[in-house]
């Protein structure tokens, strides 16, 4: 079953940014093809299952109470395609980055290997219900 939303620590780390009232730190992008284990919800994910690679973040948007992320997803340095099946979107909570919201496919996309040019260069994820970001 798929998951797309915010971690436990993420609903934490959201209700303390805004009572102190500073922005909510996105630091990074990871990709995996893991998938939850029986004993673990979405919610109570706290790494990537799978984690295959860091991908870059090109732009952050605000849209109301809503980032939109603008990522880079390549294939340049894959020596082996995999199914692209968990995004996790990570912030700066003091010295350590910590995972925010987690995205879980069921239906994941196929990343080729370095030899097969990359059919999705670019992708944009809506992360509802953040306050304001940095």
């Amino acid at each position: 079953m798929g998951y797309n939303g915010l971690t436990n620590f993420g609903i934490e780390y959201q209700a303390r940014m805004t009572a102190e009232n500073k922005p909510v730190t996105l630091t990074k992008v990871r990709v995996g093809n893991g998938s939850i284990p029986a004993s673990q919800t979405g919610a109570t994910t706290t790494n990537l299952y799978s984690y295959k690679k860091e991908v870059e973040i090109l732009a952050k948007e605000q849209i109301e109470n809503a980032v939109k992320l603008q990522i880079l997803l390549n294939n340049l340095d894959q020596e082996t395609g995999f199914y692209v099946k968990e995004l996790g979107v990570y912030v700066q909570d003091g010295v350590e980055e910590k995972l925010y919201w987690y995205i879980n496919k069921d239906n994941p996309s196929y990343l080729d290997d370095k030899n097969v040019p990359s059919k999705h260069p670019a992708d944009s994820r809506k992360i509802p219900r953040v306050p304001r970001y940095s």
